[in-house]
Formats: C-alpha cells, sequence, structure tokens
C-alpha cells in the first residue's frame, strides 16, 4: 500500500552537525536552515505525495536524514533515522529496494484473563472507541468483540498511532465478576505499542492499575483481569456479635439444583469463603445455590441460606443484592417453648389453684449438652425453659425432657425429642 500523505522532517549535516532544512529550497537551488522555533513550526515538515515520495531535483552534495513524524492512519510511524548521501562519485542516486522505507500496520491484542493463575478465558464480551478527539484508521464508531482463551483478538492496522481509545467489558465470563463500569484507557504511542493511561470502575479512577490490567513484554497485547466469583460468610449471633469458639465452628454443605457440589465445608474464626479460585468449584452467574449447615455452632440453630450472583458477580441472598462479596449470617440459640396441656385442649392447664408442672432434661443417644456436659438440668418450668436451657440444647442432637411434678389431678409425662 502506497504511504501517501505521510510528514516528515529532513537534515543536512553542516560542519559535523546536523542542520534542521526547510522544506522548501532556494530559487538557485541551495537549501534553507532553519533556526527559528517559529520557522520550524510552519516550515520543517515534508509531506509524500500520492505516489508516497518525496522528490527534490538537484540537491547539493553531503549528507541527509529523513525522520518521520508522522505515518498514514493505522500504521506505525518508523522509528529508525534515514541517512543517505549525495556525492560527487554518484551524480545521480538510485533507491534500490533496500532504500524502500517500509511503513508496518499497527498490530495491538487483547486478551481476557484470570486474575488467579493468569489463564486466558473465554465468554468476556467488550467494545473499543476512540476517546479525545481520536479515530480509527477504518470508518468505525465502535469495534466489538467476544474473548477466546485459545486467540487473542488482533487489530490490525485498525488503530491510529498518537491515538487515544477505551476499551469496556461490557459482559464477564460466567464464573468471574465484573466491576461495575470497567474501562481501560490506552493511547497508541509512535512505535506502536501501547501506555495504558487509567483505568475507571464506577466513574472512580483506580490507583492499582496492574490489580485490573497488564501488558505483554513487548507492550502491544493488553491484558484485561477478571476475579473469579467469589462468596464469604461470616458467622455471628443474633446481634452481630461473633460467636464463642468454645461452641465450635460451623459445618456445611452447597447444593445446586437439589444436587449437593461440595460437602464438609468448615469455617474458620466463624468465615467461610467459596469461590472459584481453587478450580475445584465452578460457581457461576445465573444459578441458584443453597449453602445448607449441617453442623451448628453448640447451642445455635442450623441455618440454611440461598443465593445467587448478579451480572456483575455480586451475590444476591434472598433475593437481595450485597453491596460486596462478604454476607452476615446472623443465628438464634436454639430455644424451645413448653407448655403444660391437658388431653383435650391445647390451653395451659396451669394456675395458682392447681399449681404448675416441673421438669428436668437430659442428653440421650449419645447426645450432649453445648458445653459437652451430660448432666441433667433440673428445676425447669414452662416459665424459665428459655432462661435455663439457652444456648445449652445442640442442633441435631437428642433429648429427654422428664415431668418431676405435674399440676395437680394430672400425671406426669415424658417426651424424647430432637
Amino acid at each position: 500500500e502506497i504511504g501517501s500523505g505521510c510528514q516528515w522532517s529532513w537534515y543536512y549535516k553542516e560542519n559535523g552537525e546536523w542542520k534542521l532544512l526547510d522544506q522548501r529550497l532556494k530559487a538557485d537551488g541551495t537549501l534553507v536552515i532553519l533556526t527559528s522555533q517559529e520557522d520550524i513550526k510552519d516550515r520543517a515538515i515534508l509531506t509524500t505525495n500520492d505516489l508516497g515520495q518525496i522528490v527534490y531535483n538537484e540537491l547539493p552534495w553531503g549528507e541527509y536524514q529523513l525522520t518521520e513524524l508522522t505515518a498514514k492512519d493505522g500504521y506505525v510511524i518508523t522509528q529508525s533515522v534515514h541517512t543517505f548521501t549525495i556525492s560527487k562519485e554518484a551524480l545521480e542516486k538510485t533507491y534500490t529496494d533496500q532504500d524502500v522505507i517500509t511503513n508496518q500496520k499497527t498490530k495491538i491484542s487483547f486478551d481476557k484473563i484470570s486474575n488467579v493463575g493468569s489463564q486466558t478465558l473465554s465468554g468476556a464480551q467488550f467494545e473499543l472507541t476512540p476517546v479525545n478527539g481520536s479515530e480509527f484508521a477504518i470508518e468505525k464508531d465502535k469495534i466489538t468483540w467476544t474473548s477466546d482463551k485459545d486467540h487473542s483478538f488482533t487489530l490490525d492496522g485498525y488503530l491510529i498511532t498518537g491515538h487515544t481509545y477505551q476499551l469496556k467489558e461490557t459482559v464477564s465470563p460466567s464464573e468471574y465478576s465484573l466491576p461495575k463500569d470497567y474501562i481501560v484507557i490506552f493511547k497508541v504511542n509512535n512505535d506502536g505499542t501501547v501506555t495504558i493511561q487509567s483505568v475507571h470502575i464506577d466513574n472512580q479512577e483506580v490507583t492499582n492499575i496492574h490489580d485490573y490490567v497488564l501488558v505483554s513484554s513487548d507492550h502491544k497485547t493488553i491484558q484485561v483481569k477478571d476475579d473469579p466469583l467469589s462468596i464469604t460468610f461470616d458467622k455471628k449471633d443474633i446481634h452481630g456479635n461473633a460467636i464463642e469458639s468454645t461452641r465450635g465452628e460451623a459445618v456445611f454443605k452447597l447444593v445446586e439444583e437439589s444436587k449437593t457440589i461440595a460437602e464438609n465445608l468448615t469455617m474458620t474464626n466463624g468465615s467461610l469463603t467459596i469461590d472459584n479460585a481453587n478450580g475445584s468449584l465452578k460457581l457461576e452467574k445465573g444459578k441458584t445455590y443453597q449453602l445448607i449447615e449441617t453442623t451448628a455452632p453448640k447451642g445455635y440453630e442450623l441455618t440454611t441460606i440461598t443465593f445467587s450472583f448478579n451480572d456483575y458477580g455480586l451475590p444476591v441472598v434472598n433475593e437481595i443484592v450485597q453491596n460486596d462479596c462478604h454476607v452476615e449470617i446472623r443465628d438464634q440459640m436454639v430455644d424451645i417453648n413448653l407448655t403444660k396441656t391437658g388431653m383435650n385442649t391445647l390451653e395451659s392447664i396451669e394456675n395458682d389453684t392447681i399449681g404448675y408442672a416441673s421438669f428436668m432434661i437430659e442428653p440421650v443417644s449419645g447426645s450432649t449438652f453445648a458445653d459437652g456436659s451430660t448432666t441433667k438440668i433440673e428445676n425447669i418450668t414452662t416459665t424459665n425453659v428459655n432462661t435455663v436451657l439457652k444456648g445449652q440444647l445442640v442442633a441435631g442432637n437428642q433429648y429427654l425432657l422428664k415431668e418431676v411434678l405435674a399440676p395437680k389431678g394430672y400425671e406426669t409425662s415424658d417426651v424424647v425429642f430432637e
């Protein structure tokens, strides 16, 4: 392709020093050396014609240099300085193929990579637009594509040196999160490399650019990072306080559409993180999961949490979108309601006239109380039961509730419950 419209500056070697020349010669063919900055600004640029040439006749003998200032749109500016000599021995300079100055097309590639392990990813969708008055080398306002883990997306001759572009990820792979309004601003340098100018998340510029985007060692491939889907559960009591470590850690299983996909997920210091980072799980946006507690801290109720991930990878718990990937689980202590009724009524039969029932409770079938003991607890009544037994019963364990004293006229009764 003919390189018309390329701009150059040229120099002449005078007394061992290179001097910037005017684009025009004097009427007698002699050179005009520029000295003032105003002259240089207005008169020092040569432009190739429709044949991609700069033509001068009857140049004085001597050494000359050409330096490219701008290339044709979509091409890299030649970085080398081109020197030629006109001497008495060569009255006519004939250019050979080796003397032809060739511009390479700009060639910028794009990859989607994981922030963990740096493997390339498929399924991310991007759009590229010029900004700050920049343009593409073709007549387009926007270029879009979807990432492929096996192949970089490459723009060959589409971007212009000196121009600035906005790269926006609009959809992340199904197993990865997507920061809101994830934008990378970069510039194509004169040598065809790229420089990342800024990264923006949710209309805010970030300072830790390398946490979001990398540039290859040859500075011609932009690698945009995404974090694997992740959710962290923090176990608290009903008041938002940490549960005593002596009560033990909670254990869960993870279920997707009635299928158990992970078991024995044990909290550490009251916290559990589930993510795709180690490859053992495959959480995906658009699917619904249940985190089912199989072992609660002793004295606390078992809990089930239903969650999913929205388009940005934020957890949605009980249909409420979370602000970040942390979810707080507030647990109730195990409690029971105790009422003494007659055979033919659900109403309480206790009163000041016939008296009140008294009970004892003890673990059975290898069960224990929350503190690990098996010693029976006595003097339980229907009014103090939740005070006496608060935090004492363990979910999944069995207990014998034995009536020691019944109201007057009624028999005592026993019951085993879990």
